[in-house]
């Protein structure tokens, strides 16, 4: 009888580990049935862009799977049930019940709308779905109008450099309750805040945004008017994996043990935004450079699993965080394998040739996958991974940019 392997969700970790699974396991009388609620991909690093340029055709999640067996479903995941080893699909109209051997969850993270009172009404947000409403909005009406980014992170400095550049007489307030680039190094923050003065940015640090109204957000210092706002806070994982009482951390995502099995369902890995390495030593930020090393290694430990091979820990390394600014400009932040920021810094076009060259990658290595399993995972080196005992020769380490 077929192993019955289904995947939740199909964005950079699911559709990695769908093409890494589909090779590794063709011979092993498998049967992978991957769910997702679009039939495109959702190339997430660029929605920043797509708000300001109108998008270039999204490619078809069957193009990363030419050639395999996988089973590609779509629709919405309604439920899972853990106990039963069911996932209940909601697909064009129809109810459908897929059961599972193994279940891979995939489903990344959604905006925090709710995490700033009034922002679900009044605000838009960087998602496939709302994209093309706010491109309309900043490419229409008065070019004096104030537009409202809240939040410093990564999302909102992309976003604020990207709209500023490409509608220059857009009077742009980034409003955030920290400094802004919080995880940045100092040098990478002197940076970003320069570039944004030169871009005509207005940032507010330490202006914690507490409400938004129409055309009106209510912060700690007062009130600020604008026309459009931008909320670019903090991101969760879906509802799901709590609902179906899998363990999970204050954000929904599912605690994970060092092979990437469910803490409380051994039968469940979890990938992605959607994972919490409780056991890792180093924190893993939610991040496409995260997502594909942690599904390629999933991937490998499921395929060991099913061969009867021991599994091998996992232990995240990083090497940088690459931060747009517009088309012209970036910041690549070199930091330690813990993420912990060295303090040197890549600015100009050579961070934008870094930030571009990943952006372009990421698809390719994906859909190259199902032919060569070229996401190549280095050999590990760390003493964390040596003290477990079934590491042996096969014990790797995931690097991540």
């Amino acid at each position: 009888m077929n192993t019955q392997i289904v995947i939740l969700g199909a964005g950079y970790a699911g559709l990695l580990a769908a093409a890494r699974l589909a090779r590794q396991t063709r011979k092993l009388g498998t049967h992978i049935t991957l769910i997702n609620k679009t039939s495109e991909f959702v190339h997430r690093i660029r929605l920043h862009e797509q708000a300001v340029r109108q998008p270039k055709p999204a490619r078809p999640l069957a193009d990363f799977l030419k050639g395999t067996s996988v089973e590609i479903v779509i629709g919405t995941v309604a439920t899972l049930d853990v106990q039963r080893k069911q996932v209940r699909v909601d697909a064009q109209g129809q109810t459908r019940e897929i059961g599972y051997d193994k279940l891979v969850v995939a489903l990344g993270s959604t905006l925090a709308m709710d995490a700033l009172p009034g922002a679900r009404e009044h605000a838009f947000a960087l998602t496939p779905n709302g994209v093309a409403s706010l491109r309309q909005q900043l490419q229409h009406g008065n070019a004096q109008r104030p537009v409202l980014i809240v939040g410093g992170g990564l999302t909102g400095i992309e976003a604020a450099a990207e709209f500023a550049e490409a509608f220059p007489n857009l009077r742009i307030t980034l409003a955030t309750r920290d400094e802004i680039g919080p995880g940045l190094s100092e040098s990478a923050k002197v940076y970003v805040r320069r570039t944004m003065a030169r871009l005509g940015v207005d940032v507010r640090e330490h202006v914690a945004v507490t409400q938004v109204q129409d055309h009106l957000a209510q912060t700690s210092v007062g009130e600020l008017p604008f026309e459009v706002c931008l909320w670019a806070g903090p991101f969760v994982a879906p509802p799901l994996a709590r609902e179906s009482g899998l363990a999970v951390n204050a954000q929904g995502q599912i605690l994970v043990d060092r092979y990437l099995q469910s803490a409380s369902n051994p039968d469940v890995y979890a990938v992605g935004d959607a994972a919490w390495l409780s056991e890792s030593e180093t924190p893993v930020r939610m991040a496409c450079a995260s997502a594909t090393v942690i599904a390629a290694h999933a991937a490998d430990n499921l395929t060991a699993m099913l061969q009867d091979r021991p599994q091998v820990p996992f232990q995240m390394s990083f090497n940088a965080k690459c931060v747009s600014l517009g088309r012209k400009d970036a910041v690549v932040d070199w930091v330690h394998s813990d993420d912990t920021p060295k303090n040197k810094i890549w600015t100009g076009q050579k961070a934008v040739l870094v930030k571009e060259m990943i952006c372009r990658m990421v698809p390719f290595v994906i859909g190259n996958e199902r032919r060569t399993l070229a996401y190549h995972l280095p050999t590990q080196r760390q003493p964390a991974a040596k003290s477990v005992d079934n590491a042996g020769p096969y014990a790797r380490n995931a690097r991540g940019v």
